[in-house]
Parts: C-alpha cells; structure tokens; sequence
C-alpha cells in the first residue's frame, strides 16, 4: 500500500501560504512598534505578493524525473 499525501488545489496552497506569512510579517511589524495601520498595509501587501507568485510559480509540474 502506497500512502500519498491528499491533493490541494494550487489556489488554495497560494491563500494559505500568502496568509501565513503576511500575519507573520503583520505580527513582527507590531512587536517592532509600527502602527497597526502600517503594519496592515505591509500584511495585505505581503498577501497579494505571496499570492501571486506562489500562484503563478509555485507549481511542482516543471520538476519531473530524469530517466
């Protein structure tokens, strides 16, 4: 028996790993003493970023075994 881990969309994979980090960044800009103001703007911004690129490049389809 050949266990494998569940399949998740690639959409779902960006959100959750855009959301991880951007609260990570949003959290370590409020313990520095930033206002939450600016430290939301950061957070969101880091959102859309981390998105985006894990979106877009973040696929494993372009590694495959060499035979």
């Amino acid at each position: 028996m050949h266990l494998r881990s569940p399949s998740v969309a690639g959409g779902t994979s960006a959100f959750l790993w855009a959301l991880g980090f951007a609260l990570y960044v949003w959290g370590f800009l409020l313990a520095l003493g930033d206002s939450n103001a600016m430290a939301f703007i950061v957070g969101a911004l880091t959102f859309c970023g981390v998105f985006l690129f894990v979106r877009t490049r973040g696929t494993q389809g372009h590694l495959r075994r060499r035979s």
